[in-house]
């Protein structure tokens, strides 16, 4: 097992004292003791049972060893005793193998010259020696030598003066010597080794280094960072002159005079001394500065949550000494980044592995580091709820530790499963209860309803909260993860917040503001007077098979503040007859009706995903006064919708406007040209050109799509809020042109092509406010020869007419001769369409492919400059979407 201490320098005493007892015990001694002792400085200092028999005893000697500082007191009879010279030639030894210890010497009314050459009290006594070990024996050799070294070291000379002012100087000189002692930490941590020496590598400790560095120690919590941060200090304190390990700052900083208290505890800590009275921070900061910019410290600041600890704690590059290291574990990494006065390296900490996890949770739960016989399913199903997270690990072994059977192993697991234990969530909350409402207000949704899902998506849908930035405020709380673009959070963490909520109304869902468990939500819907205004977000499935829920029909009519609705792997036993028009999410596969509620006018709408549904669209869209947001729904179909104004067969959507522009939705039905299999996870890209020229300040519409689905857009989507009537040529007719690229979000085979092509595109055009619709909208060029085609014409079966001589009268009148259309997929015989375009496959298929084989000369598609980098392929599309803004 890892040991996080140097071994070199475990010293036991602050202090070894050598002194002839005769001299001084009784005065000079006994007020040199008192000084140490209130310093806190732990001494050792002679028991005459231990000096026995001519030698030094094996405990004086180890004594001597581990001792930091060893004080001499040389008086007038210190020579005369072979046991001071003993412990004298041990000192000097270990002085000279260990550089971190110190010998003191303090001239006790004697002349250091004395001592150096032996002359007066110091000659009588080593001649006496001599005379019974030989004046050439080693140890005669020895003791000389010593005495001679240790006379010229720096210490303390008592000649005149009053002693007790010489003692307090004395312990200020030793105290301010003493290396700082490692924490005590008890039984080692589990799994750590790996994490010291990659935080130790980041904080670049060198002999002679005159940098100041700060390390930043991040994670959720719970996670190990102080355990990190106190092995890391039991590492490398002793390379230090003064050292603090501040603990629980977000905690004691929150008190009366907290941060002040902090400050005393800093300085108390330094010096190893007692804590003095600041007065206020201010002086607090120039004490710190004034007192510590020579020395070379080491500083840990535990659990810090706000800039201004680390302003009045660490303060800037020039409040220690060249070599410094500051070390500070957070929650929130934002803390760290740019805003402090020294540049802040971070290392983040990561959950424990599975060996680690259950070693953790056995000795905690058996009081070893395996599992009891017997429990060894059990012990790794507890690892798995944790999943990684030490405390959780801790809190859950202790627990069970106090359970004596399986089967109440059993229940106690199950009841973690349900509901996260206080001690944990409590840890884990206080970083959700610093979060503003709004932030708050996201992280429930992502923990109920978005975790795994695409950071876009989700910042889509929860806008009215300015998600982005509270997205990157969870990310430095450590309360989310991005991952190549998508939300992750520890399941602990989820619980969390998923018990947040929970709490709401433990007793009754229909309370509460969010609902996701399955049985909570049936529930609710099948009441017969159940749910309510408080209920903001329901997401029901995934479940393994596919169940049918017998439900209440009006269920959602009392939900009137419902913003997410997710509905994934059930089915319905009836349609809906009314859902919220405050919803913002609507995602629903399997919707199980062909219409939706008479009253349903969702004007915050952003999502409305309907994959899968019954929904046909028999009707027109109804346009309101008011604020519309479509901005997605899936309408499963192969054609466009009849009761659209204009239906084309192939090519780019193009019309042409005059006066006000008008609200108008546009329909695509994709193919494959190629008929291959297409990748699932596709994407069109749709933006606009008025006159041949881009329209600024419109951003790119992108839409997901999928199999069998029409794409239908409301055309203000891509405009993005831009005047489009100051773009018009006033009293002129002015083409509207819609380009569209696809691509997919994954790597395709190189050797594969997927080929993206429109093979029927349809408008609507909203009459609000308009009396003769072709005096506005023209689906052929008005400025052309030919006869201007109506809405009617195009709305009459022309089943028996040539697609072929109708087609080319269109490419005639369009001006499309060379814009290049794929030929159009071939059409069931009993899905015929039943417009101007209706497919005579046998006699036409020649002329079909000779039209759409054209360039557009009028639009000019070859001089219009593309908005994405070359490279991007044409896709495959079989899906619907639908947008729509009033």
């Amino acid at each position: 097992m890892a040991n996080y201490e140097e071994p070199s320098d475990r010293f036991t005493y602050d202090v070894f004292l050598s002194f002839r007892g005769e001299d001084t015990r009784y005065s000079f001694m006994g007020y040199l003791l008192d000084a140490f002792q209130k310093r806190g400085i732990k001494v050792f200092y002679d028991d005459t049972s231990l000096k026995i028999g001519e030698e030094l005893s094996p405990a004086f000697y180890k004594a001597i060893e581990e001792s930091n500082i060893s004080v001499i007191v040389f008086s007038e009879d210190y020579a005369s005793s072979k046991w001071c010279l003993n412990e004298l030639a041990k000192i000097m030894e270990c002085t000279k193998t260990n550089k971190k210890q110190i010998a003191f010497p303090i001239f006790y009314h004697v002349d250091p010259a004395d001592v150096r050459h032996q002359r007066n009290s110091y000659e009588e006594a080593m001649i006496a020696h001599e005379k019974r070990f030989g004046k050439d024996s080693e140890k005669i050799k020895a003791w000389t030598a010593a005495l001679s070294k240790v006379a010229d070291l720096k210490g303390h000379h008592i000649h005149t003066g009053h002693e007790i002012d010489h003692v307090k100087e004395i312990a200020e000189k030793v105290h301010a010597n003493i290396a700082p002692k490692p924490l005590l930490v008890g039984e080692n941590p589990v799994g750590l080794d790996q994490h010291i020496e990659d935080a130790k590598s980041l904080l670049d400790l060198k002999p002679n280094d005159g940098t100041v560095c700060t390390l930043g120690i991040i994670g959720l919590g719970g996670i190990g960072k102080t355990e990190l941060a106190k092995a890391l200090y039991n590492k490398i304190v002793h390379q230090f002159e003064a050292a603090s390990f501040l603990a629980n700052v977000r905690e004691k900083s929150n008190k009366i005079n907290g941060l002040e208290d902090l400050q005393k505890t800093l300085l108390s800590e330094m010096f190893q001394q007692p804590k003095s009275e600041l007065g206020s921070t201010s002086k607090g900061i120039y004490e710190i500065k004034h007192k510590l910019e020579k020395k070379k410290v080491l500083l840990v600041l535990d659990d810090v949550d706000e800039m201004k600890q680390i302003e009045n704690l660490a303060g800037g590059s020039d409040w220690y000494g060249p070599g410094s290291r500051i070390i500070i574990t957070t929650r929130d990494k934002g803390l760290l980044m740019g805003t402090h006065q020294i540049e802040v390296k971070t290392y983040e900490m990561t959950e424990l592995n599975n060996q680690h996890s259950l070693q953790l949770f056995c000795r905690n739960a058996f009081g070893k580091n395996n599992p009891k016989t017997g429990y060894e399913a059990m012990s790794y199903r507890a690892i798995g709820y944790a999943k990684g997270l030490p405390l959780a690990l801790k809190v859950i072994g202790c627990n069970l530790a106090t359970r004596k059977s399986l089967k109440a192993w059993e229940d106690a697991l199950k009841d973690y499963e349900r509901i996260p234990r206080k001690g944990i969530q409590d840890v884990l909350k206080v970083s959700y209860d610093v979060l503003e409402p709004s932030a708050q207000s996201v992280f429930l949704d992502i923990a109920c309803f978005f975790k795994g899902e695409n950071i876009e998506y989700v910042e889509e849908v929860l806008v009215e909260f300015s998600a982005t930035s509270n997205i990157e405020e969870l990310v430095n709380k450590s309360l989310l993860n991005v991952d190549d673009g998508y939300l992750n959070m520890h399941d602990l963490i989820q619980d969390m917040g998923r018990e947040i909520v929970r709490q709401e109304a433990p007793n009754n869902p229909a309370k509460r503001s969010r609902l996701w468990f399955q049985q909570d939500i049936i529930d609710v819907l099948s009441a017969n007077d159940s749910g309510s205004d408080t209920i903001q977000g329901i997401m029901v499935g995934p479940s393994i098979y596919m169940t049918e829920v017998y439900w209440n029909d009006c269920a959602f009519e009392k939900m009137n503040c419902l913003r997410i609705l997710i509905v994934r792997n059930i089915t319905f036993s009836l349609k809906p007859k009314y859902l919220p028009n405050h919803l913002r999410l609507l995602h629903w596969e399997a919707y199980p009706s062909k219409t939706l509620p008479p009253k349903f006018y969702p004007r915050n709408i952003i999502i409305f995903n309907l994959p899968n549904s019954q929904l046909t669209l028999t009707e027109p869209f109804k346009v309101r006064k008011g604020r519309t947001e479509l901005e997605h729904m899936m309408m499963p179909a192969v054609k466009v919708p009849k009761w659209f104004d204009y239906r084309c067969k192939g090519g780019f959507p193009v019309f042409w406007v005059r006066g006000k522009f008008p609200k108008i939705v546009l329909a695509f039905v994709f193919q494959d040209a190629v008929k291959q299999s297409y990748p699932v996870n596709l994407f069109v890209e749709l933006f606009p050109l008025i006159n041949d020229k881009h329209v600024p300040n419109t951003s790119v519409c992108e839409i997901g799509i999928e199999r069998n689905h029409v794409v239908v857009c409301d055309l203000q989507v891509l405009f993005c809020g831009t005047s489009i009537d100051a773009l018009l040529l006033k009293n002129e007719w002015n083409q509207v042109h819609i380009s569209y690229e696809v691509n997919d979000r994954y790597e395709l085979d190189e050797t594969t092509d997927y080929y993206l092509t429109v093979s029927e595109w349809g408008v609507f055009v909203d009459k609000q406010g308009i009396v003769n619709l072709e005096e506005h909208v023209q689906f052929t060029c008005p400025t052309t020869k030919d006869p201007i085609m109506t809405i009617d014409d195009f709305k009459h079966d022309d089943s028996n007419e040539n697609p072929a001589v109708n087609e080319n009268r269109v490419d005639k009148t369009i001006g499309i001769e060379d814009i290049p259309s794929p030929t159009a997929p071939e059409v069931d015989e009993t899905e015929q369409y039943t417009h101007m375009f209706e497919e005579n496959e046998n006699s036409n298929d020649a002329a079909v492919n000779e039209n759409e084989n054209r360039y557009d000369k009028t639009i000019g598609t070859e001089d219009i400059p593309s908005p994405y980098p070359s490279g991007f392929f044409w896709r495959l599309l079989y899906t619907c979407f639908c947008k729509c803004f009033s």
